[in-house]
């Protein structure tokens, strides 16, 4: 129980780097520690951190490899220090819902893979997933990315109209269109 407050104390003070280290002293850490650790490094997001938090993924017992709060941690870790082939196999090997769906995308543009994102989209649609707000604006800065015209109306088209009047929505349409035009 002490460690426990000790952890949150360093993850509530930005101090990370020292969560990590006293997770080192700890033997087998519950669910809860495992989730803590996976946060500290994916806030770290240095090689070491990451390849701390792989260490303790691939030792843990497989039960854990079966714990959604303890995937979505890993899967945030990932994707924030820039592993995206374990992010995808978490991300594939796990229970997915809309946020975990615009995690991998938001990952895909930022690492400039904005085909990754719209493919991504269709396998969400596939399993009859519907997309909100966030969905939306990482599939318009997708096609931002690709500069392709009748990509960006096809998915304009899908677009809810109860959404179109979200100020997030409209800059990125905005953002989008200016950024077409310009590119000519």
């Amino acid at each position: 129980l002490i460690e426990l407050f000790s952890y949150l104390g360093f993850i509530k003070n930005n101090m990370s780097k020292n969560a990590i280290e006293l997770f080192k002293k700890v033997t087998n850490p519950d669910e809860i520690l495992l989730c803590l650790l996976f946060n500290s490094c994916a806030q770290v997001r240095t090689k070491e951190a990451l390849d701390f938090g792989r260490k303790v993924w691939s030792q843990m017992p497989l039960v854990y490899h079966k714990n959604q709060y303890i995937l979505n941690a890993i899967l945030d870790m990932f994707i924030k220090c820039g592993d995206i082939t374990n992010a995808e196999k978490v991300f594939q090997g796990k229970k997915r819902i809309v946020i975990d769906y615009g995690q991998m995308m938001k990952c895909y543009n930022n690492h400039e893979m904005p085909m990754n994102t719209l493919n991504l989209y269709e396998k969400m649609k596939n399993e009859g997933i519907q997309g909100d707000i966030i969905i939306f604006v990482l599939l318009i800065d997708a096609c931002t990315q690709l500069g392709i015209e009748s990509r960006c109306r096809t998915i304009i088209k899908q677009i809810p109209s109860s959404m179109l009047n979200n100020l997030q929505l409209r800059s990125a349409l905005i953002h989008m269109w200016v950024c077409h035009i310009f590119s000519y």
